[in-house]
């Protein structure tokens, strides 16, 4: 068997196919699902301990971002809040006592009216009583008035309060699958926010081979079949390993800029992604053979 060439380290380049069965034998590189991780949370990191190649699982905690001023805020929320609903209880206090007027006045209106049909009161004494109501009934009015703005006084601060909540529920970054520390890109003590990676990691479990084959390979092949996958060993020989095609692209393109020659880049290829585990022994960038 023909060694692979690791002259260069993404060689991507088809090797043979025809229409009546022989061998497709395709070249690329392998690749892993690699993940930025980065905060949610802007402030200060207090603890980050990442370095490259430290084996990480999911839901790990990989940094904590500085939630001092977060709690400092909603202290100052549920202050006011407190205050706030201190406040509602007098109002509501001063409007039991107005509907304990409004209803001594009601009754008093209705005998006082009723003295007056008869000819045994007199008219100003009614009108006095309505007027008295009527002022009574107004400032109850206010009273509801100022119950429905500390309720909604409540409900800002506790949308505030919610708010400050999430933001340090998200300042305790979690890793979001198993895998592999690649790169780092940050320190502790610095400063982060939403727009600043922390590090990047990648599930170096399983590799994922990208191979091009021409239009006539792309009929032999399909989503769900198993290929024979390659790489050199140190001597003259190779490892070869399982792999399954878990995607085949529905559009050509042009082989890939880095094959040496012109005349293959000028060749119209498919995409091809097959799956490998990998036993440690594979590389993301390094090249391999898929075999049918």
């Amino acid at each position: 068997m023909k060694h692979l060439l690791p002259v260069i380290s993404l060689l991507i380049f088809l090797i043979s196919c025809n229409e009546d069965g022989a061998v497709i034998e395709a070249y690329g590189h392998f690749e892993a699902d690699e993940v930025l991780i980065s905060s949610e949370a802007s402030g200060q990191l207090i603890a980050f301990a990442l370095e490259k190649g430290h084996e990480i699982d999911s839901g790990q905690l990989i940094a904590q971002v500085d939630t001092q001023s977060f709690h400092l805020q909603k202290l100052g929320f549920e202050a006011q809040i407190a205050s706030i609903n201190a406040k509602a209880l007098i109002i509501m206090a001063q409007k039991r006592v107005a509907d304990i007027e409004i209803e001594g006045l009601n009754k008093e209106v209705i005998r006082i009216k009723s003295l007056v049909e008869s000819g045994a009161g007199k008219e100003q004494d009614l009108d006095r009583l309505i007027s008295q109501r009527n002022v009574a009934l107004e400032g109850l009015k206010t009273f509801d008035a100022q119950i429905v703005g500390v309720k909604r006084e409540v409900q800002f601060l506790n949308t505030q309060t919610a708010v400050l909540n999430q933001k340090m529920s998200r300042a305790s970054i979690v890793a979001p699958l198993d895998g592999t520390v690649l790169e780092t890109f940050a320190r502790r003590g610095e400063l982060v926010g939403p727009n600043k990676p922390l590090s990047k990691i990648a599930d170096l479990s399983k590799m994922d081979l990208r191979a091009y084959v021409s239009g006539f390979s792309l009929s032999s092949l399909k989503i769900g079949q198993t290929v024979n996958v390659r790489i050199d060993n140190q001597s003259d020989g190779y490892y070869s390993y399982s792999g399954k095609i878990i995607w085949v692209a529905d559009q050509a393109e042009f082989t890939p800029k880095i094959i040496q020659t012109k005349e293959e880049r000028l060749n119209l290829v498919y995409a091809v992604l097959v799956r490998v585990v990998n036993d440690g022994r594979i590389k993301i960038g390094m090249p391999g053979e898929m075999v049918l």
